[in-house]
């Protein structure tokens, strides 16, 4: 096996760029582990050695993004929905990167 290793030197606008799609991912990694948390539970979700992309993305579609703000403190939940069939995206995001969310 060999190793390439190589440097970037991005302008501003791509550092911004790269900034945006690295938040985004880190938010749906989070986002996917609370959501399999909040389903499987906490003492039941290493009984199964591994999850498919199919078995992860029909999870996730199933559940709503929820946000709700008081004067000072701000709650996120993930609410269960049967019926919905499509990827959450919040509200405060005003551009997506393209590959996020990916349906298959």
């Amino acid at each position: 096996m060999k190793t390439v290793k190589f440097r970037l030197f991005p302008t501003e606008i791509e550092k911004e760029q790269l900034q945006i799609q690295f938040n985004q991912f880190r938010w749906y990694y989070n986002s996917t582990l609370t959501i399999f948390y909040n389903h499987y539970g906490h003492n039941n979700i290493l009984n199964k050695n591994k999850y498919s992309n199919t078995v992860v993305r029909d999870i996730l579609r199933k559940y709503d993004y929820v946000e709700t703000e008081t004067e000072t403190l701000k709650f996120i939940d993930y609410v269960f929905n049967e019926t919905k069939n499509e990827m959450f995206i919040p509200h405060w995001w005003s551009e997506v990167h393209s590959r996020i969310p990916r349906d298959y």
